[in-house]
């Protein structure tokens, strides 16, 4: 369950960057910072994201399963709703494009702006199922999210091909996830279980997220593209993502309730001064 909380975390903060939610009038003076010349500059002042989001299934999965579990399945999220207000996602900054050469290896130089996430209040289902809409599959819980609020972006990020063939990002102070207030985050199960039938709900409320809380500072990634034999697979070199300090404050609480009002405390969490950093590499292959 802990790691499905945080792929819905994940999952639900990169919605809003893939999402068009609704259409704005570009005034002449926001064209105005648009250049021709060598490289491009976009600078958005306020730039907002808002409305609601509807999504009826995402699923991520695998059509021939595994040994002994032979037949497809899926895992992903249904009926999700992403409400809040006034803005779901703000944009502020100046964006800058730039090409350049050094040597033999061309490079695209990335500024970002700082998108600022919040007030937003996403809710869905989590779900196993045998087709890739979730259909007739079952539930693993619902999940509840209130009040999130965070900023990402800052830095620079440069995208450039290798020696050989195959692309690597560096990316130098991004944010990832900034100071983050979340009022509270639920999984909720509908139906309970043999003796204690009714749903009941268990979480975090009032949760304060503090420090430099996911960045990543002068580290590369790397994508590229082999076989071995009759298997081609892609590997991806993960940057170092760098976490702290952070300094988490949270209530533990179950309830009846779907966003944890009343209901019992199971206690304070106040971690304080927490850094790590991780790295590594996926693979992703056929089998």
């Amino acid at each position: 369950m802990k790691k499905l909380s945080i792929i819905v975390i994940i999952a639900l903060l990169a919605l809003p960057s893939l999402t068009s939610f609704a259409k704005t009038v570009i005034s002449d003076s926001e064209l105005g910072n648009l250049t021709a010349e060598t490289g491009v500059s976009i600078t958005f002042n306020n730039v907002s994201v808002y409305g609601t989001v509807a999504l009826e299934a995402a699923s991520w999965g695998d059509s021939d399963g595994y040994a002994g579990n032979t037949g497809a399945g899926y895992v992903g999220f249904t009926d999700v709703d992403i409400f809040g207000g006034p803005n779901l996602t703000t944009l502020n900054g100046t964006f800058l494009v730039d090409i350049g050469t050094s040597g033999s290896s061309t490079r695209i130089n990335l500024g970002l702006p700082t998108l600022t996430i919040g007030s937003m209040d996403p809710s869905g289902v989590i779900r196993l199922g045998a087709n890739k809409d979730l259909s007739g599959g079952g539930a693993l819980g619902t999940f509840f999210i209130w009040g999130l609020y965070s900023t990402a972006g800052g830095g620079t990020a440069r995208i450039f091909t290798q020696a050989g063939q195959g692309i690597d990002f560096s990316f130098n102070n991004v944010t990832l996830m900034g100071a983050t207030n979340l009022t509270a985050y639920a999984i909720t199960d509908g139906d309970g279980f043999t003796g204690s039938t009714n749903s009941g709900t268990f979480g975090m409320r009032d949760v304060s997220i503090t420090g430099n809380v996911a960045r990543l500072v002068s580290t590369t990634a790397a994508v590229d593209v082999g076989s071995s034999g009759a298997v081609t697979s892609v590997n991806i070199a993960m940057p170092t993502i760098t976490m702290g300090a952070m300094n988490v404050i949270s209530t533990m609480k179950l309830s009846s309730n779907y966003n944890l009002t009343g209901g019992g405390t199971l206690g304070v969490v106040d971690m304080r001064g927490f850094s790590t950093q991780a790295s590594g590499s996926i693979q992703v292959f056929a089998h």
